[in-house]
């Protein structure tokens, strides 16, 4: 009697889960955004923000995965330059795997560039910055980017400025008040590129300069029987390339960093990146 209750309970737990089995793969499958504009055709490349995460980037179908564990109602923000902004509340509930969010077209023109399809139009700099973006977003990489909505949200006053709080980068000063690029630790230069081209100092690409020195607070000259400590002269700005004499913050389309050189993608140059790498892709921030 004992083995025939334990066979009828192990059957109703091997039948319990497999009838459990096809809900629970349904409640995991992937949940998506759509964005479209008001005529009908998908917005690529849209910034798509989740109430408490990093903008995400739509594809050019213009759908951006938000996760199967997405809570069943939350707050988004979508943006695309050309066309109004959108906030507000989606409601995926406990079945539905997509939610749609449209845009409106602004019809006048936006950084003197007119209106066009939201995939096309695309330079082949920012086609590859939106690839490697799209790539970080699958688990590939570990860039950090900044689209020309958010480059446009800082409403910044230099290019430099840009950079302020993203992680693996350290902004110094040098003698003149020049702003450059450290890695995080502040121990070496990082390398930049614009465009693509790396940009060098004065002094060429092999100068090698490391942080600049803290400023000699010493006040008077040694004290008799003490060891005069020998400071060096702070370093000349030809040994370092500094940001905002490159390109002025309007030039700046997108932005993406690396704090490691060897989490640079093959896709761009890396030269000597080992302190890290910034890229800078100019163009104006154009509404496609």
């Amino acid at each position: 009697m004992l083995r025939r209750l334990t066979s009828a309970i192990t059957f109703t737990a091997i039948l319990s889960a497999g009838l459990a089995a096809p809900f629970s793969g349904a409640g995991a499958q992937q949940r998506i955004i759509r964005v479209m504009g008001d005529d009908g055709q998908p917005v690529a490349y849209a910034n798509v923000t989740v109430a408490g995460e990093r903008p995400r980037i739509t594809n050019e179908k213009g759908q951006v995965e938000v996760g199967s564990s997405a809570r069943p109602e939350f707050t988004a923000d979508a943006r695309r330059l050309g066309y109004e902004a959108w906030s507000g509340k989606l409601n995926l509930g406990d079945t539905a795997t997509s939610a749609l969010i449209t845009l409106h077209r602004i019809s006048r023109r936006l950084f003197k560039v007119t209106i066009t399809d939201s995939s096309r139009g695309i330079s082949a700099n920012l086609r590859g910055f939106y690839e490697r973006m799209l790539a970080r977003q699958r688990g590939v990489g570990s860039g950090i980017y900044l689209t020309p909505e958010e480059v446009d949200k800082h409403n910044a006053v230099a290019a430099s400025a840009l950079l302020n709080g993203l992680n693996g980068v350290s902004l110094q000063r040098t003698a003149t008040g020049k702003t450059v690029a450290m890695s995080s630790g502040g121990t070496c230069q990082m390398t930049v590129l614009i465009d693509g081209r790396r940009a060098c100092p004065d002094n060429g690409c092999s100068s090698g300069a490391s942080a600049p020195p803290p400023p000699d607070n010493s006040t008077g000259p040694p004290r008799r029987g003490t060891r005069q400590v020998v400071v060096p002269p702070p370093p000349r700005d030809e040994e370092f390339v500094l940001l905002d004499n490159l390109v002025g913050v309007s030039e700046v389309a997108a932005i993406e960093l690396y704090p490691r050189g060897a989490s640079i993608p093959s896709s761009l140059p890396t030269p000597d990146a080992s302190c890290g790498l910034i890229a800078f892709w100019t163009g104006g921030r154009k509404a496609p």
